[in-house]
């Protein structure tokens, strides 16, 4: 497959995800793989998410969408087109099971391999100012900022307002609009 046809497969997905973020809870958005709708998804959150902490990175020119762990978003993430997010070039780091360097990810999907830590690991990284997301069950309300939930076959968001304060991230009203807030449990 061409690079620019990946392109425009996964610009398809993420155009259909955020179509579908932006309408009513209880509007039907047509079928997608999973997968590919919660990469589509991570991948537009850099656009209604602000960041006050700098990335620890040693590429600052780049913008880091991590993926810990093994898991079938994955691959569709692979296919993201090399845009700009932020002024920074995107860049897809799978990391596998290492959890070294985390800090420097702008965006970290916590793969379901790794759902035994999630929150362990989601609190950890808020002084990093690392926007944490995962379909860990419960995921959001344990400690993270963003998790998936799926609800009659639709991939569904909830976010902690708390985490993401605590992250140095501003959400924005547009997305907190389309979610459901979850206050965080200890």
């Amino acid at each position: 497959m061409t690079a620019s046809r990946r392109g425009k497969l996964f610009s398809a997905a993420s155009a259909a995800a955020l179509a579908c973020a932006l309408l009513p809870r209880w509007a039907a958005c047509a079928p997608a793989k999973e997968a590919e709708v919660k990469a589509a998804y991570i991948y537009n959150f850099a656009q209604f998410v602000e960041w006050e902490t700098p990335a620890a990175s040693s590429a600052p020119a780049h913008f880091d969408i991590c993926v810990l762990g093994e898991d079938a978003v994955s691959q569709p993430l692979t296919f993201l087109p090399e845009t700009l997010l932020k002024g920074q070039k995107t860049r897809v780091k799978l990391l596998g099971d290492s959890e070294a360097g985390l800090a420097s990810c702008r965006i970290l999907f916590i793969g379901r391999s790794k759902q035994k830590r999630a929150a362990e690991i989601a609190r950890a990284l808020r002084p990093a100012g690392v926007l944490t997301v995962s379909d860990a069950p419960r995921f959001a309300a344990s400690g993270g900022v963003i998790g998936f939930v799926t609800e009659n076959n639709r991939v569904r968001i909830a976010i902690n307002l708390k985490a993401a304060r605590e992250s140095g991230l501003k959400i924005s009203s547009r997305l907190l609009e389309v979610s459901k807030l979850v206050k965080e449990q200890p």
